[in-house]
């Protein structure tokens, strides 16, 4: 299914793929994602696998790949697009006007890339900033200061560095003496398991946009300790009384751990959750589906070191694939969200991704395979850009936000003018010629025919679109017109004006999410590099499943790795910055910190959380054992 650039187009991209479905859903899975549905999400991109590998093995066989990838993902709620992805460069192959195996094949190539491209860049048209949230953007790049802008950016991974290193602090015994002597290792699993469970909580609080007054941090903190105690209780007897350390503890612990959570919320927070369930059913399967992820990508990760060469190349090929598919997934269902920057923006898959390619750049076992991986990532982030500069603003770009606020201030304010929040669900004005907008970030589909038609008409210049500002009168009407567009709750006189902005606030929706992988893409390279070091010198680095056969060479090796991926990324991050400011005078840096400190809670959730999973994961007292033999007294 192929789409432009015009949001009224995506309006109903949108309700054909999600109106009808979710009203299934709201009665079939009131309280959380089919087993099922979780079992087809993460088949597809394994069947897609399997289709890469029939034609890659048997290149004469296109019907079977083809009949594999139709009839599994006809299905499927997402098949549709995947299904586009996937046979047209198959289809290719299959044209008999090729005489020659690499001609098919060059076809098959540029027909998957252009679906890819425009499969990967159609997430950009599905979000928007809030009115309320660009003039606060605004008013951040007016009131902070340089030093602040840079403290956030660099510091904001600081917190999760200080948990990891206060973490193994403290040297625990060896597992050899049995649990009795390792009072140490179930302090470190309860300290660390409590504050990944705070971390987490603080995050939901932020998607569900709960307030301190009904969802209060004291209560949280009840909630991850009882949730913590739960968890070794169930835990400590095993090490006692089956052995110690309990195989495997951390999957063994992931079910009870995710049912403490919801029991002790509904004993402890009981009003919150009768009063916002409707908002929770929305979000428990988002979490349900970016916490599969996460493990997803943890196994890409340990199975990426016991690949053949080839194998580690068909993978590092099909990566890019792999996670396009994902982010997908967590929009579909991120998009019931008030605000879905806590979860589009701030993604999951973008931080599971960046640790899963930064651990795999360690066990390569070619260079050159480092090199294909670094290019595959340089690859798509070039597309990613192009993807953002190409898009087709119909005012001055390099006077973006100025036009923006100029609009607004000439809009007619309604009577009953109040604060509007992040993607609320508005009132809808009635008359038939306004334009309205809820909690899906695009202009109404209603009027698609009317706003499609104006954008081929239009052929504004920068002066032209400057004009439509001048004979503007900034007299705030108090009863708006038949004519009036409405966005956010406010009344905007002209059709070419609500245009502007709302091509505007998509727009800094757009470079927020770029911004948020760029930064992921640096970072986390960088925060790996810092703790792999920091383990190695740590007392308890012989019992780190990672660092305990490296020597200093090979640790040395691995950091200089990582801080030099982390150095193309930021050359990339760079570019970025560069486009924003040249094209529409946007600070990238400015946007980056104002979203780091909106969304902190949510951040610091996800940062902390996913990297306390990693340490505990790869401890040998958490029973962590690939090769299934759980003899601790008996290392190499």
């Amino acid at each position: 299914m192929m789409h432009d650039n015009h949001a009224p187009d995506c309006a109903g991209y949108l309700g054909r793929c999600s109106v009808d479905k979710l009203a299934l859903l709201h009665d079939i899975a009131d309280t959380t994602i089919r087993p099922l549905e979780i079992a087809n999400i993460v088949s597809i991109p394994l069947i897609g696998a399997v289709a890469v590998v029939v034609l890659v093995l048997i290149p004469e066989n296109v019907n079977l790949a083809t009949k594999i990838v139709k009839q599994t993902l006809q299905s499927y709620e997402m098949g549709e697009a995947v299904l586009a992805f996937t046979v047209r460069g198959i289809a290719a192959m299959m044209d008999a006007k090729y005489s020659s195996w690499a001609a098919r094949n060059m076809a098959a190539a540029s027909a998957v890339v252009h679906t890819f491209a425009h499969f990967k860049s159609d997430h950009l048209r599905i979000g928007r900033y809030s009115v309320e949230k660009l003039q606060r953007f605004e008013l951040y790049q007016l009131t902070a200061s340089p030093l602040r802008v840079c403290l956030v950016i660099l510091c904001s991974p600081l917190p999760t560095f200080l948990v990891l290193m206060l973490l193994d602090a403290v040297p625990m015994n060896d597992p050899c003496f049995g649990p009795s002597h390792n009072t140490v290792a179930f302090v470190r699993s309860r300290v660390g398991h409590g504050v990944m469970t705070y971390m987490v909580l603080l995050r939901v609080k932020q998607a569900l946009v709960l307030d301190d007054s009904i969802y209060r941090k004291r209560t949280l903190l009840l909630i991850a300790c009882c949730v913590t105690l739960t968890m070794e209780a169930v835990c400590i007897p095993l090490a006692f009384y089956w052995r110690f350390p309990v195989p495997f503890r951390e999957m063994i612990g992931l079910p009870v751990w995710m049912v403490s959570i919801v029991l002790y919320n509904v004993v402890f927070a009981s009003k919150m959750v009768a009063t916002n369930w409707r908002r929770i059913r929305f979000y428990l399967p988002l979490v349900t589906t970016q916490l599969i992820f996460f493990y997803v990508f943890l196994g890409l990760s340990v199975g990426f070191s016991y690949l053949s060469t080839s194998a580690q190349a068909l993978m590092i090929a099909m990566f890019p694939f792999i996670k396009v598919y994902i982010k997908r997934t967590v929009w579909k269902y991120a998009s019931q969200l008030q605000d879905i920057s806590t979860d589009v923006t701030i993604c999951m898959v973008e931080v599971s991704g960046a640790l899963c390619q930064t651990v795999c750049l360690q066990f390569v076992t070619a260079p050159w395979l480092a090199a294909l991986l670094i290019l595959t990532d340089a690859i798509q982030a070039v597309l990613e850009v192009r993807a953002y500069t190409n898009f087709n603003y119909i005012g001055d770009g390099k006077r973006t936000l100025l036009t923006a606020r100029k609009i607004i201030e000439c809009a007619i304010i309604p009577e009953d003018e109040h604060e509007a929040g992040v993607f609320p669900y508005f009132a809808h004005w009635n008359s038939d010629n306004a334009v309205w907008t809820h909690s899906q970030p695009l202009l109404s589909s209603f009027h698609g025919a009317r706003f499609e038609k104006a954008r081929h008409a239009s052929s504004l210049d920068s002066a032209n679109a400057r004009g439509l500002l001048e004979d503007v009168s900034k007299t705030r009407l108090r009863v708006p017109n038949k004519l009036c567009s409405m966005i956010d709750g406010v009344f905007v006189s002209r059709r070419d004006q609500a245009r502007i902005l709302e091509q505007t606030l998509r727009l800094m929706f757009s470079c927020e999410v770029l911004l948020f992988v760029e930064y992921m893409e640096v970072v986390i390279p960088v925060m790996y590099a810092i703790c792999l070091g920091g383990e190695w010198l740590l007392p308890n680095n012989k019992y780190n499943l990672i660092v305990r056969h490296m020597t200093s060479s090979e640790v040395d090796n691995n950091i200089g790795t990582a801080f030099l991926y982390a150095s193309l990324e930021l050359a990339s991050m760079l570019v970025m910055y560069w486009v924003m400011k040249t094209r529409y005078g946007i600070s990238a840096f400015y946007q980056l910190a104002f979203l780091l400190e909106r969304y902190w809670m949510t951040l610091q959730g996800k940062l902390v959380g996913s990297f306390i999973v990693v340490v505990l994961a790869v401890t040998e007292h958490q029973g962590t054992d690939f090769s299934f033999e759980f003899d601790h007294c008996r290392r190499g």
